[in-house]
């Protein structure tokens, strides 16, 4: 059936609205990510360790998304439920991650590793999917791995396990996406973002017990406000994904840097060093080139097919 004349589609098979929706779903979830890191900040400063505090947030976050699938009657039975625990058991290592991260380096530099992930997600792709990635693409990719070298400086007085901490989180971070990408073909985002919430919470309950101290007023408010912001962050995320392409909403991600940058300076003083500023600079620039060439892939493959009647 063609598409309402005063609500075209556009190329990219999207409607205009829908487009829009995207957009501010991934300004919500840049916002709401950078938020939760500077408020993990808060709580380790307040004493309180990073494992107990990553359990602390997962947990709120599954009170905050409980009511919204009441709300939205989501089934919480999923159509491929190995993939889901698989995506439920990664979601829990980037959340440990940066909290623990988070607690020891500066909050910008946490977010410029995190921003690797796009471009791990073009490895996986290769080695997991067999998709066929052309000399660009891995050019690109190269040159965004000499970013990340570049903020994390092996063999350096800058690198320390907080940083190491940080890039393993990139990499899990990877998977989550490659798995939202093929759940978000069958699954709600309610229903994907209860079942990662799920998969932190039992995931990083025994390394919460294992640090465990009863949290104070000030450390449960917080918390309270890391599970707002990551819920939002999380369910910001795949509801993007999935109101509008890829490759147009992504790069509205990389607002995370500066507004986590500006937060960290007004806050704790921090200024990013110029190396994180290099580093940073060329994962983005990276990922933002391999986004484009995804997107003209996927136009070129598209001229020569005649859509069927409908």
């Amino acid at each position: 059936m063609p598409a309402p004349k005063d609500n075209p589609l556009t190329p990219e098979g999207y409607r205009p609205n829908q487009i829009l929706a995207g957009f501010l779903w991934m300004c919500a979830s840049a916002i709401g990510t950078g938020s939760m890191a500077v408020l993990a900040r808060e709580m380790a400063l307040h004493g309180s360790h990073p494992f107990q505090n990553a359990f602390l947030r997962a947990a709120v976050g599954l009170v905050l998304i409980l009511p919204l699938l009441r709300h939205q009657r989501v089934s919480l039975r999923p159509t491929q439920p190995r993939l889901m625990f698989l995506r439920a058991a990664l979601a829990a290592v980037p959340l440990t991650c940066t909290f623990y991260a988070s607690a020891k380096i500066p909050l910008a530099q946490v977010s410029a590793i995190a921003f690797a992930a796009p471009i791990l997600v073009v490895v996986l792709s290769v080695l997991i999917l067999h998709e066929r990635v052309y000399l660009r693409r891995w050019i690109a990719v190269a040159i965004g791995f000499a970013g990340m070298i570049a903020i994390l400086r092996p063999g350096s007085a800058a690198f320390e396990l907080g940083t190491l901490v940080a890039a393993f989180g990139a990499c899990a971070m990877a998977g989550v996406t490659l798995c939202v990408r093929l759940l978000g073909r069958t699954e709600p985002a309610e229903r994907m973002v209860f079942w990662a919430t799920t998969g932190q919470f039992l995931f990083i309950l025994p390394l919460a017990l294992s640090v465990w101290t009863w949290p104070g007023g000030t450390v449960i408010l917080l918390a309270i406000g890391t599970g707002f912001c990551g819920t939002l962050g999380q369910y910001g995320l795949t509801r993007a994904l999935q109101s509008a392409e890829a490759s147009v909403i992504s790069p509205l991600t990389y607002l995370r840097l500066p507004y986590v940058a500006l937060m960290a300076f007004f806050l704790y003083g921090e200024i990013p060093d110029a190396w994180t500023l290099i580093g940073a600079a060329v994962i983005i620039a990276s990922a933002l080139y391999i986004t484009h060439r995804e997107r003209a892939r996927k136009g070129k493959a598209a001229v020569p097919v005649q859509a069927p009647p409908s």
